[in-house]
């Protein structure tokens, strides 16, 4: 894979429609000794708009459309790099998966038809990562092990996943700061992104307010089964993933996590912090599977 240079040509507004959210649709073209034109498109739900205080009308400012800009950029930069940036893409930023307090200041910012940038060749593929990583593989298999098993008694999966996307992070390195968190975000949403509803009715469980990873807990208990290893894994790793960029630097229970998984904080060896939280993870899975083989399958 050879560099590419990526130049944003121009940008139009899209006001809410059908959903209410805002956004940008932005023109750029991929230039590798030919020019591809594409497009990309990124919106902020109404509450995160109102929450980052991003003002879509104020008369002057292109402060908005400056800052969705940087997410259009990671976007492509990372498509890109996996092979599958396509002619359009489509972002949306929502309260769930972005920080309480928007990560860019507009005024250290370009507006569009002056952003350009160049893309680096990494020196591994991701096809070749993939093929390579054996952990992420396991992760995925188990998952889908132990969905298969509860779905044959309760007609439902345990584990969901928002998105597909979150698994191909899986495979992914995390040479650096901002590929590291990046990762910690997809590990932490799907670790504990457990069927909450499915679990309250087999456990007749009418108080809302109980976690899902605490009603598993719940869930395993009446079988018989507790097995802390399992929820104390999954409720350190979303520990972690309160750090920067996702909710701010909640500095006690981030270090709370970091220190239950032996982990130093602040992190500076990415890739081994990574691959020893992946690894737990698979721990908690590996866990999960034997207490569900016993119970369904014996």
């Amino acid at each position: 894979m050879e560099k590419v240079t990526v130049k944003f040509k121009k940008a139009l507004f899209i006001p809410p429609a059908s959903r209410l959210q805002f956004g940008y649709l932005y023109f750029y073209d991929l230039i590798n000794g030919t020019v591809e034109s594409k497009t990309i498109e990124v919106f902020a739900s109404d509450v995160l708009s109102m929450t980052w205080g991003l003002d879509f009308y104020k008369q002057g400012s292109r402060d908005a459309e400056k800052i969705l800009l940087q997410f259009a950029k990671n976007t492509i930069i990372e498509k890109f790099k996996e092979g599958t940036l396509n002619d359009h893409e489509e972002v949306v930023l929502l309260t769930s998966t972005q920080p309480a307090v928007c990560p860019y200041d507009p005024n250290s910012l370009v507006v569009s038809e002056l952003e350009e940038f160049t893309i680096e060749p990494e020196k591994k593929p991701l096809f070749q990562e993939i093929n390579d990583n054996k952990l992420a593989a396991s992760i995925i298999e188990t998952r889908d092990i132990i969905n298969a098993l509860f779905y044959s008694s309760h007609g439902e999966k345990l584990l969901l996943l928002d998105q597909e996307r979150n698994l191909l992070d899986f495979f992914k390195s995390a040479k650096n700061e901002e590929a590291y968190f990046h990762r910690i975000a997809s590990l932490g949403q799907t670790a504990r992104n457990i069927n909450a509803s499915i679990l309250r009715r087999l456990l007749n469980e009418t108080d809302t307010t109980i976690g899902s990873v605490a009603l598993l807990d719940k869930f395993l208990t009446s079988k018989g089964k507790q097995n802390k290893d399992i929820t104390d894994i999954l409720k350190h790793i979303g520990y972690i993933r309160k750090g920067y960029p996702i909710h701010g630097d909640n500095i006690k229970d981030v270090q709370v996590g970091y220190k239950y998984f032996k982990l130093k904080y602040p992190v500076v060896d990415f890739e081994n912090t990574w691959t020893t939280l992946l690894n737990k993870y698979l721990l908690a899975l590996n866990h999960l599977y034997e207490i569900f083989a016993s119970i369904y399958s014996g």
